[in-house]
């Protein structure tokens, strides 16, 4: 999609209070982050009051969180969860269901596989899920 170039009287967004992005036109990007060319910084991070992070995006569009729930299809050319402590992963599509597991180690891997079963250090081709809940992602 197309980058916006249009700035309101060449303000910068507010530092204190709230703020609202709309879009003026619908072919569009409402929003664009660009690194400089030596960027290895974080692209975006998302934190609470006590300066602890809830939700990243890193220079290689990697995604971290503190927790991740979806609603809604996903579909995912490949799907690894890592350092996890507990995970419910309710699947809705070819004949997966739920499953909870619990007493992983930080270095654990959890793989579920098209056909339904409880795999690890395989990567999948393609899952499409209609829910999918991960907790305690991270340490």
């Amino acid at each position: 999609m197309a980058e916006g170039t249009q700035s309101y009287m060449g303000l910068a967004v507010p530092l204190l209070g709230e703020s609202e992005i709309v879009a003026q036109t619908a072919a569009t990007d409402i929003l664009t982050i660009t690194g400089a060319g030596s960027h290895t910084g974080d692209f975006l991070v998302c934190q609470n009051s006590a300066g602890s992070e809830l939700a990243v995006i890193d220079i290689s569009g990697n995604i971290t969180g503190t927790s991740l729930d979806v609603t809604g299809q996903v579909e995912v050319a490949s799907l690894a969860i890592t350092g996890i402590s507990t995970a419910d992963i309710p699947l809705g599509q070819a004949g997966v269901t739920t499953y909870s597991v619990s007493g992983l180690a930080t270095t654990d891997v959890v793989v579920i596989s098209p056909t339904g079963l409880l795999v690890g250090a395989i990567v999948v081709d393609k899952v499409e899920v209609s829910t999918l809940t991960v907790r305690n992602l991270g340490s």
